[in-house]
């Protein structure tokens, strides 16, 4: 939460408490003022929740936030891309065996579409081979 040093993570099924310093740790005493909660997941676009301060304790039943001080609704991040990683074997004669392994990274924008990075062992030394992608 920007403007105080806390934070916080959720747990499994994505519930999570925010508490804020006693007022005492806080600057004048007792901060007040619209307050913005991030939210962030690895490959995911970053969400956000305005929240009201008055004199370093939340006010509830906001637009955003209820009288309980539970969000009004959950927050849905959007995935902005994703890693795929596949190997085969090249060939079984050498020992270890001659690997292809692509590398595909994709966004939400492209759909299914991935880009592939076509990476070879031979022998024991990995390269980037654009001749043995698919």
């Amino acid at each position: 939460m920007n403007g105080f040093d806390t934070s916080t993570r959720t747990d499994a099924l994505g519930h999570f408490e925010l508490t804020l310093p006693p007022q005492a740790a806080q600057p004048g005493q007792g901060l007040s003022g619209a307050f913005t909660i991030y939210y962030y997941v690895d490959n995911f676009r970053m969400g956000m929740t305005d929240a009201l301060v008055d004199d370093g304790e939340f006010i509830f039943d906001t637009d955003e936030i209820g009288p309980d001080g539970s969000l009004r609704r959950p927050k849905e991040l959007l995935q902005t891309f994703t890693v795929k990683t596949a190997m085969t074997p090249v060939s079984a004669e050498t020992r270890p065996p001659d690997l292809l392994m692509n590398l595909g990274a994709g966004t939400r924008e492209l759909g299914s579409d991935y880009l592939n990075l076509p990476i070879v062992r031979e022998g024991g030394e990995f390269k980037f081979d654009p001749d043995s992608g698919n």
